[in-house]
C-alpha cells in the first residue's frame, strides 16, 4: 500500500493508519538485551512504523535492537537513515549496512544529526548510551530547543534498577575513589 496525505497534511497509509510524523528517531541498544520481549518490541515497532508510513532515524548499527528495528523498517520498504560515528563502525556495523548510513565525526554530531532528521523520538531498552541520548533530547525539550514528542517504550524503573546493578557489578566506583584521593578533604 502507498502513502498519501489528507487535506490537513497528515500522512495516511493505504490501510488507513495515519501518522503526522515522517521520520521517528529510535534510541535503543546495540545488544539484543536480556529479554526476548525487548527483541519483539524492536521488531514490532519497526513493523508499526512501516504500517504508518514512517521512516526511521537511528544510531546506524546493524546489530542488537538497532539491527532488528532497522531491518524491520527497511524490509517493509521504508527509508532508514543510520547515523554513526566512524569510530563505532567496526564494532556496530557487521555485514551489509541497513539503508542509508551516514558516518559522522563523533557522538555529539551523531545526536545533533539524529535530532535534526527526526520529527519525534522513541526509546527502546538499551545501555548507558541509550539513556544518555534520551536524557539529552528530554533536556533539549525542557530548554525549548525542540518541541518534538518523545515516548519511552521501556520500563524505566526496571531500566534504572539494572543500571544501578550494572554500576555495582562493574565496580565503576574505582573512578570515584580515584577522584577522592585526587581531591583530599
Amino acid at each position: 500500500g502507498g502513502i498519501g496525505e489528507d487535506s490537513d497534511g497528515v500522512r495516511v497509509a493505504a490501510e488507513g493508519r495515519a501518522s503526522r510524523f515522517r521520520r521517528i528517531c529510535v534510541y535503543c541498544g546495540s545488544a539484543k538485551g536480556r529479554k526476548a520481549s525487548y527483541q519483539d518490541a524492536a521488531v514490532d515497532l519497526g513493523k508499526e512504523m512501516v504500517e504508518r508510513g514512517i521512516d526511521l532515524v537511528y544510531g546506524g548499527g546493524s546489530i542488537g535492537l538497532m539491527g532488528l528495528v532497522s531491518h524491520a523498517v527497511h524490509a517493509g520498504g521504508r527509508h532508514v537513515i543510520g547515523i554513526i560515528p566512524r569510530s563505532l563502525m567496526p564494532r556496530e556495523v557487521t555485514g551489509d549496512p541497513v539503508g542509508e548510513v551516514r558516518a559522522v565525526s563523533g557522538m555529539h554530531e551523531r545526536k545533533a544529526e539524529m535530532a535534526r532528521f527526526a520529527d519525534a523520538f522513541i526509546a527502546l531498552p538499551g545501555g548507558y548510551g541509550t539513556l544518555e541520548e534520551l536524557l539529552e533530547v528530554i533536556t533539549w525539550a525542557q530548554l525549548g530547543i525542540h518541541k518534538k514528542p518523545m515516548w519511552l517504550l521501556i520500563n524505566f524503573t526496571l531500566m534504572a534498577t539494572n543500571y544501578c546493578k550494572d554500576f555495582n557489578q562493574r565496580s565503576y566506583q574505582h573512578h570515584f575513589e580515584g577522584m577522592r584521593s585526587a581531591f583530599p578533604t
